[in-house]
């Protein structure tokens, strides 16, 4: 989301999201391209995302790997 979008807005996009995503036919094509369709608040997502930030910021570090 961009920055300065209008909460309103932000919070419609939530919701309409997350109501589409919770219909059969667009669960259905999801989980068949290996998905895992979700339909959560911002603030869940948020949490999601800073925990796979840290996972995988982990298991760069154990790797070793860097970017060239």
């Amino acid at each position: 989301m961009a920055a300065g979008t209008p909460p309103e807005i932000v919070a419609k996009l939530n919701a309409d999201i997350a109501r589409v995503m919770k219909q059969p036919d667009v669960c259905d094509k999801l989980t068949g391209i290996g998905a895992e369709p979700v339909g959560n608040s911002r603030e869940e997502f948020a949490r999601f995302w800073k925990a796979e930030i840290d996972k995988y910021a982990r298991l760069i570090k154990i790797s070793g790997a860097v970017a060239e």
